[in-house]
């Protein structure tokens, strides 16, 4: 059975939120029950911690609400001591290096997505760089359902670039 909880942590303006709703889009439109909860303070951008919890699962959610976190995303390391307790060695942790300077299981996988859009000409795209490892290590759901996420989603004028970091997400997972 599937069921999944995905926690994800940043700063205001990395876009934390909008990669939660991606991600709960995309398992919508795969079929499955999704829920996401962000929490965010009154900072747009800034060094004042985001997150955003994302339940995924095969039958309806009765707790909307991340407990464990399967797969951990951090943007950012600021306020990360507060999540440290939602891993466990069993919890695939993602973290942009650039960003997160202390990692909290044994095996971390670095995806240097700051340093990938800023090669690819925007750094407001590091989000859509981590939604490509996401979905990489996300077998479940389909990449074309993450690439029509985006493609409703993401406005046309910055579709292009979504797409690119998408992609170079994904292989940087490969790589």
């Amino acid at each position: 059975m599937i069921y999944e909880e995905v926690l994800l942590l940043g700063t205001g303006g990395q876009g934390v939120v909008l990669l939660g709703r991606l991600i709960g889009q995309a398992a919508t439109a795969a079929g499955y029950f999704s829920t996401q909860k962000a929490s965010y303070s009154s900072a747009v951008r800034g060094d004042m911690p985001v997150s955003s919890g994302i339940v995924i699962s095969e039958k309806p959610i009765r707790y909307p609400f991340v407990s464990h976190a399967d797969v951990f995303i951090a943007m950012n390391g600021t306020g990360i001591e507060t999540y440290e307790k939602y891993l466990d060695n069993l919890s695939l942790f993602l973290y942009d290096p650039i960003n997160v300077s202390k990692t909290y299981i044994p095996k971390p996988i670095p995806v240097p997505a700051t340093e990938t859009a800023r090669k690819l000409g925007n750094p407001l795209v590091a989000n859509t760089v981590m939604l490509g490892a996401f979905a990489h290590v996300t077998p479940f759901i389909l990449t074309d359902v993450f690439i029509d996420t985006l493609k409703n989603f993401i406005r046309k004028r910055h579709l292009e670039v979504n797409l690119k970091a998408f992609e170079a997400g994904r292989h940087l997972m490969q790589a």
